[in-house]
């Protein structure tokens, strides 16, 4: 989602995407899609909690990814995806 303008989340496109998270959500033998948003913006939460502190032992590394863009991706897909989680809920 991280390539996506906020406008470009039409009612089509939702649909689309939840017709994805299904066929994954079947693939996987699971129906639950309400663990799979929270572990989504848990996973981005803890990310971004993580390139923010500093603490790691890949200081390089981190700050590579900063440079490259990563946080403020996953900052972006967590809004986004904070954004259109209840929609996606209730299509799915």
């Amino acid at each position: 989602m991280c390539e996506l303008a906020e406008d470009q989340l039409t009612p089509g496109f939702l649909q689309r995407i939840a017709q994805r998270i299904r066929i994954f959500l079947s693939a996987y033998g699971t129906s639950q899609s309400d663990d799979l948003f929270d572990w989504i913006q848990l996973r981005l939460k803890t990310e971004i909690d993580l390139f923010e502190s500093g603490e790691t032992n890949e200081i390089r590394e981190r700050q590579a990814k900063i440079e490259a863009g990563h946080l403020d991706l996953y900052k972006r897909d967590l809004r986004l995806i904070t954004g259109v989680s209840e929609v996606l809920r209730r299509l799915i």
